[in-house]
């Protein structure tokens, strides 16, 4: 038997080399899709998955993937008769794409804890702590936000992730109660050459001025105790009629106007009282010191018979 010659032989090698190509183009297949759940129903079909605002009501399997919108009780009631016997009465919602999940309760917000955000049907609520609690990292709890002391003023306030910062009332700045919102206040200043200064600024309370030629009060008010000593020296003691001021009152009081409070004493018993009245009755007053015996003047100007003795 004679062997091929060169020739067959390359014509036999280029045949087996297109044989598999052709064949290969003819009984390719088209390429298979993605499957994004990774399962599958009975009969080969994909299963779909439910998209976030929506949950589970029947999983695949002999048939495909049936969803149902998540929303509040009514709807689930309505839609669904048996919701509330498969604990799904309250609102719901489902966050992400899935063929298996159902749609979740919301969150409720309870105790110390209010609604930061609320629920929708494709997030859940958001609670936090309360107005005037924080929570506490380490014990996971909301407590109490803490209270700036006197001498020290907010420089962060409390939220509901972080407690209270405080500062010390630094560089004429001062904070003379205790809370939990307000910063160091600045320190008023005195008009230098018009005003007195009757008390230096601290970081405990403020300064203190007056003007000895005004009839307004001093500047600052935030001295209660200040306060409390005008109202003392303008009210009338027990069982006095009415009289005049006692000389012995400060010289810078005798031209303010009475507080509110003293006002308020001298309209119970029925006498008018105002600042010139006042004045005219000091300089009564200071005339009878230089008497013998200590008579006591009525605001309408008569003596009052049976006066008493001055004392020595």
């Amino acid at each position: 038997m004679s062997q091929p010659s060169e020739m067959e032989s390359l014509v036999w090698i280029l045949i087996c080399g297109a044989l598999p190509l052709v064949l290969g183009a003819k009984l390719e297949l088209p390429p298979e899709e993605d499957c994004e759940s990774g399962s599958f129903t009975d009969s080969g079909e994909c299963c779909l998955e439910c998209p976030p605002g929506e949950g589970v009501i029947k999983e695949c399997g002999a048939t495909q993937t049936e969803c149902s919108q998540c929303l509040d009780s009514e709807y689930h009631q309505r839609v669904d008769k048996h919701a509330e016997s498969r604990g799904e009465s309250r609102e719901t919602f489902s966050v992400d794409f899935s063929h298996t999940e159902r749609c979740q309760p919301c969150s409720e917000c309870t105790g110390l804890m209010r609604m930061q955000t609320p629920c929708t049907d494709s997030n859940d609520a958001v609670c936090v702590c309360n107005y005037g609690y924080f929570m506490n990292e380490v014990t996971g709890r909301c407590e109490p936000c803490t209270t700036c002391p006197r001498g020290e003023g907010v420089e962060m306030r409390c939220e509901h992730s972080q407690d209270t910062v405080c500062e010390e009332c630094l560089d004429d700045t001062y904070s003379d109660q205790e809370n939990p919102m307000d910063p160091c206040m600045p320190c008023t200043l005195c008009e230098e050459g018009i005003e007195i200064v009757l008390r230096n600024c601290t970081r405990y309370e403020d300064a203190l001025c007056h003007d000895p030629l005004s009839t307004t009060d001093p500047t600052s008010f935030h001295d209660s105790g200040y306060a409390t000593e005008v109202d003392r020296l303008w009210s009338p003691r027990p069982g006095d009629d009415s009289t005049t001021p006692k000389p012995s009152s400060p010289h810078f009081i005798a031209n303010q106007t009475p507080s509110p409070e003293g006002e308020k004493l001298h309209s119970d018993s029925g006498i008018s009282m105002d600042s010139q009245s006042l004045q005219e009755q000091q300089a009564q007053t200071h005339t009878q010191l230089h008497t013998s015996e200590q008579i006591v003047v009525r605001v309408d100007g008569t003596v009052q018979p049976d006066s008493p003795p001055a004392q020595a």
